[in-house]
């Protein structure tokens, strides 16, 4: 400090209390930051900033050794702030989205974590804005320590429990809301920032209801910050079901158009086999009967979607040697539009398929399929052999606490539109997935 005294001169102490705010709003800056994706030249453009930013700081100081007024400290406020702002675009060339929900989550951090300190110095006694001390006597080294100790712990903890990934594609809501949260936060630091700071003083009380009021508004604006990205995941993530469903929708009608014809040919060439039957050997005649009868054993269980779905595995399973048996009433499921039985047991058979044929060991490449009645619930089972690897987004026990894998998140979300649940059990080599699905009253 003496070093820095001789230097400056008149200037020290304006220019010490601008500076020492950089390290912790910086901190935070990077905290967020760090999913970001950086510009070329990071470290020079992260290095050249702050360079830049002393040099300011210098002229900061300047001004208010010469002019402490009221616009000026609020001025100072305000550009310790917004010149992180032009840092992270200046750093980062990541969207402008997740640059504001950078900065506003750093902002209000790195605010609540200095107005826990100033709130913790005045709960001992002493005047907050004089000492940085919770002791009766000043010691430089231990009470700097705890000052710069405190504030950083307390951003790393509120930065574990607000982080969110960042935003990969945002809707217009959040647009919408991140900006207006972006400019009530620039807003708030113009005007509440830095009018609270001067009018803490006049007494106890005020202090403390302006100190309670800024720290209330940073805990919102985080809490508001994550409240927006999960919303934007929530509707990022119905917006892709619902473009799924579209697309199974026209695989399955292109699917059942398929089968259509196969099965009006398999039709005609059981007559045409039989008028030719006398010019073919038994063992041709044979061949011919079992070709036919791949295409032409179709399960029916009630549903014609579910029958689609079974009849598409089934030519699968009979090529690839999976034996599949199944014992289902799709009557049951007569209530459910089309895509969403289509898509269930699509996904479901789909994910037991990828499972069997990783198995070296024939015996065990087997699929089962029950759908029954089960008190006011249609419960729909599926059971195979597996190699101990679960299907992305599953869990030992319900699926619904995970977050990865389309098959599964969208057998979730279909299973929910119509109130139900989707579990999985994993015992031993045997994977099972069970959703229920309340039937109508009238079932």
């Amino acid at each position: 400090m003496t070093l820095i005294s001789s230097i400056l001169g008149e200037y020290t102490y304006h220019f010490v209390i601008l500076v020492c705010q950089i390290p912790f709003i910086l901190f935070c800056m990077l905290l967020y930051a760090r999913n970001l994706e950086k510009k070329d030249h990071y470290p020079i453009r992260l290095t050249l900033f702050l360079m830049v930013n002393i040099v300011i700081f210098f002229l900061l100081a300047v001004l208010r050794t010469h002019y402490e007024t009221l616009s000026t400290r609020l001025f100072s406020y305000v550009f310790l702030y917004l010149i992180m702002l032009v840092m992270l675009f200046y750093c980062y060339r990541d969207s402008k989205i997740n640059i504001l929900l950078t900065w506003c989550a750093a902002t209000a951090t790195e605010d609540l974590a200095s107005r826990l300190f100033t709130f913790l110095v005045a709960a001992v006694g002493h005047v907050h804005y004089e000492t940085i001390s919770l002791f009766p006597d000043y010691n430089e080294a231990r009470d700097w320590g705890i000052y710069i100790g405190f504030r950083i712990t307390f951003c790393l903890l509120f930065f574990l429990l607000f982080r969110k990934p960042k935003c990969l594609e945002a809707d217009r809501e959040s647009i919408r809301r991140i900006t207006g949260l972006s400019v009530f936060l620039a807003v708030w630091l113009i005007f509440f920032q830095g009018f609270s700071r001067e009018f803490m003083r006049e007494s106890d009380a005020l202090y403390y209801i302006l100190n309670g009021c800024g720290m209330t508004i940073s805990m919102a604006v985080l809490t508001f910050r994550s409240g927006v990205l999960s919303q934007n995941e929530y509707r990022r993530e119905i917006a892709m079901m619902d473009k799924l469903l579209k697309e199974e929708q026209k695989q399955y009608d292109s699917i059942k158009e398929n089968m259509e014809i196969v099965n009006m040919r398999c039709h005609d060439l059981k007559h045409q086999l039989e008028d030719l039957s006398y010019k073919l050997t038994k063992e041709e005649v044979a061949q011919l009967q079992d070709a036919i009868r791949i295409y032409d054993n179709s399960i029916k269980t009630g549903n014609e979607v579910l029958d689609v779905v079974i009849y598409e595995k089934q030519l699968i399973f009979e090529k690839e040697g999976i034996r599949f048996t199944c014992l289902a009433d799709g009557s049951l499921l007569n209530f459910m539009k089309t895509p969403h039985v289509y898509s269930l047991f699509n996904n479901a058979l789909g994910n037991a398929l990828e499972a069997v044929r990783k198995l070296p060991d024939p015996e065990k490449k087997i699929i089962d399929l029950r759908l029954a009645k089960a008190g006011s619930f249609a419960e729909i089972t599926v059971t195979n052999y597996f190699d101990g690897t679960l299907p992305e987004g599953s869990a030992t026990t319900k699926s619904d606490k995970a977050h990865h894998g389309l098959g599964m998140k969208s057998m979730i979300y279909t299973a929910g539109l119509y109130g139900g649940t989707l579990e999985t059990q994993a015992d031993g080599e045997v994977f099972e997935l069970t959703c229920r699905i309340p039937l109508p009253a009238s079932e």
